[in-house]
């Protein structure tokens, strides 16, 4: 077990080193003359990490005015290389950018970074800490809210680059996004975006990546371009980029940037076409609003002058049987509650309570829900109206409802419901079946849109929220189905009227409705329990991470040495290890509160003052010397773990060392 980790991570460390100095040499060779521009910037004192990044500083070109803009740095994981040939996308358009802008400098100082320590070869499970690197630079800001920061990663050659640009903390400004927009468009290409729908942001149903979250703790603003296989958009896959071009795009965005005077616009709207998506400042999302509502209203009004005695007896027997409507909207609401309950029991019978997360769960939760409501409220409900305008006007109702409360909460939210709305409009106007249809399946298309932008964002934030959201959810789903189903509701009972007008008689589907609800409720409740059944068995054969722990001071072992002067120790720990562990864990624990003078990684201390915990990153040199400095009388004790990681048995193994520190004596 020791021999097989031990050359899996002497490989792994010499593949690091080389790769380190290879990408070194060649950033120097891609800047030519500027090569002075590039400098190296150890991480072990920042953030705890063994590697270090490469930065290049692009001073700003002189002029008397003040750029809005601090810095803007553009940002790309290192990864590990060993010549030419095998040079990643990120690294080759970044090394060109910083060529193009030191030749062209910008108004505002521009920072190029190869970042190491931004992956893990370890598995989730085991990963102390990830973006060392990120972290890193982004402390290294002096002013960050006037900061801008672009994350690149790209690893494919050629790429085809989407743009993600939050998280379920806010979103990148307007003027960042629509200047990354029009740049790709000037050079004529098409940049999609990961997520197309700033609501699934602000309703924290996409968590955005972990990257973007770092940079918004530090209020940075910031995007990131990802490749193809992260994301989803309803308008297609974006266009091959070559590195030199997307270097271009960098370097004319760049400059854009550092001239524009940056707006802090948070609440604006996406609209995703099938070309560029249209970009709606909150202002814009207003205009739309009170235009869609003055539209309507016009056309309502026609039509009332047209069709006035019809229109009042439409309203009136509508306004009398509105409480029907309430009544539908709890029977949905106690539908998706009744599946939620029927499909959690199905996963813990089978011991599949893990696959609860996903979006098959949540598919088959809306299923079952349907399905019960479907079935079961033609028996509460058995006098529901059956005249077509009802549910027309029902529709029409509750989104004009909805679309009022986005306006009062966000107006980001607006153009979904004035969508949505506009085309359940025209549907519940038109009384022939076939041309109703048309307008009816294209009403919830942008909330189909937003759906399937969230599941292909490769975030389960949505799965979790309607399975585990609760009776707010629940009412939530049923409030935004309704309207649709009161839609799709109204075709048949247009099409029983015109066959009526036309041959005096409809066919009577009632016994084959009788027929088919308790048919649909089985088949849903079976696809359930064959999803939990299949579930649990994939989970009974998914193979188990081994995890071994054991002390062997003959492979790892921790030797202390120490030096008083003044009131301080400056305690001195050599790390052996008889193969090179993937990660060194330590900890400093004592029966009274330690005071930690100085460290050269990072720590925690624990609320009681009485353990510390020292961050360092993966992959250290061996032997690893620190030097930590202590009260001259703590009394206290090192204790390390080193841990050695096989990936393809998927095996771990611990060694335990520690090592003493005892109270310096006095005279």
């Amino acid at each position: 077990m020791l021999a097989l980790l031990g050359a899996a991570s002497n490989r792994s460390v010499a593949a690091a080193a080389a790769g380190s100095g290879a990408a070194k040499l060649y950033v120097s060779e891609a800047l030519g003359p500027y090569a002075g521009l590039l400098s190296e910037r150890p991480l072990l004192a920042a953030s705890g990490g063994f590697g270090t990044s490469l930065v290049v500083e692009i001073p700003a070109i002189r002029s008397d005015v003040q750029p809005q803009v601090s810095t803007i740095e553009i940002a790309a994981p290192l990864r590990d290389f060993r010549g030419e040939g095998d040079v990643d996308f990120g690294l080759r358009a970044l090394a060109r950018a910083a060529r193009l802008l030191a030749e062209l400098p910008a108004a505002a100082p521009v920072r190029i970074a190869f970042l190491a320590d931004e992956g893990s070869a370890l598995p989730e499970g085991l990963r102390a800490h990830m973006h060392d690197g990120l972290q890193d630079a982004a402390d290294a800001l002096d002013e960050p809210s006037r900061a801008l920061f672009l994350y690149v990663d790209l690893s494919r050659e050629p790429s085809r680059p989407r743009l993600e640009y939050g998280t379920d903390d806010g979103i990148a400004p307007r003027y960042l996004v629509e200047t990354l927009l029009e740049s790709f468009e000037l050079r004529g290409l098409r940049l999609p975006l990961a997520v197309p729908y700033t609501e699934l942001y602000r309703l924290k149903l996409v968590a955005g990546r972990t990257e973007l979250r770092l940079l918004r703790e530090r209020r940075i603003p910031a995007a990131l371009f990802a490749d193809e296989a992260r994301g989803a958009n309803p308008g297609g896959a974006g266009p091959s980029v070559s590195a030199e071009d997307f270097a271009a795009v960098l370097a004319a965005s760049a400059r854009r940037l550092a001239e524009a005077e940056p707006l802090d616009d948070e609440r604006y709207a996406l609209f995703p076409t099938s070309a560029a998506p249209i970009v709606l400042p909150e202002a814009a999302s207003v205009a739309v609003f009170i235009a869609a509502w003055g539209l309507l209203l016009l056309v309502f009004l026609g039509y009332s002058v047209t069709h006035r005695q019809l229109l009042v007896a439409r309203w009136n027997v509508f306004l009398k049987r509105l409480w029907i409507v309430a009544g539908f909207l709890a029977a949905l609401a106690g539908c998706f509650v009744l599946a939620g309950w029927t499909l959690s029991l199905l996963l813990k019978a089978f011991g599949a309570e893990s696959a609860a997360a996903s979006y098959a769960t949540a598919a088959l939760k809306l299923f079952l829900a349907y399905a019960y409501y479907y079935a079961f409220t033609p028996l509460i409900f058995f006098r529901a109206p059956r005249r077509a305008h009802f549910y027309g006007s029902a529709a029409v109702m509750l989104l004009a409802l909805g679309a009022l409360t986005a306006a009062v909460l966000d107006f980001t939210f607006v153009p979904v419901y004035v969508w949505a709305g506009s085309f359940a409009f025209i549907a519940s106007m038109i009384v022939s079946p076939t041309p109703a249809l048309v307008p009816t399946i294209l009403a919830p298309l942008q909330i189909l849109g937003s759906a399937a932008a969230a599941i292909g964002s490769g975030d389960a934030g949505a799965a979790r929220a309607i399975m585990d959201g609760g009776l707010g959810i629940d009412l939530y789903l049923a409030l935004l189905s309704l309207p649709f189903m009161f839609l799709f509701r109204r075709i048949p009972i247009l099409s029983r009227a015109q066959t009526i007008r036309k041959k005096g008689k409809a066919f009577s589907a009632g016994a084959y409705r009788i027929y088919t609800r308790p048919i649909l409720v089985a088949g849903a409740l079976a696809a359930a329990a064959v999803f939990a059944s299949r579930s649990a068995d994939a989970e009974r054969h998914r193979p188990r991470p081994v995890r071994e722990t054991g002390v062997d001071s003959a492979r790892f072992s921790v030797s202390s040495s120490s030096s008083a002067f003044l009131e301080s120790r400056t305690v001195r720990l050599r790390f052996e290890s008889a193969i090179p562990p993937d990660r060194i864990d330590l900890t400093l624990v004592s029966a009274d509160k330690l005071s930690v003078y100085d460290a050269p990684v990072p720590f925690d201390l624990s609320e009681d003052g009485r353990t510390a915990v020292f961050r360092l990153g993966e992959k250290p040199p061996t032997p690893l010397r620190l030097e930590i400095t202590l009260a001259k009388d703590a009394a206290a004790r090192f204790e390390a773990g080193a841990l050695y990681y096989d990936a393809k048995t998927d095996r771990a193994l611990t060694l335990r060392a520690s090592s003493e520190v005892a109270p310096e004596a006095r005279p």
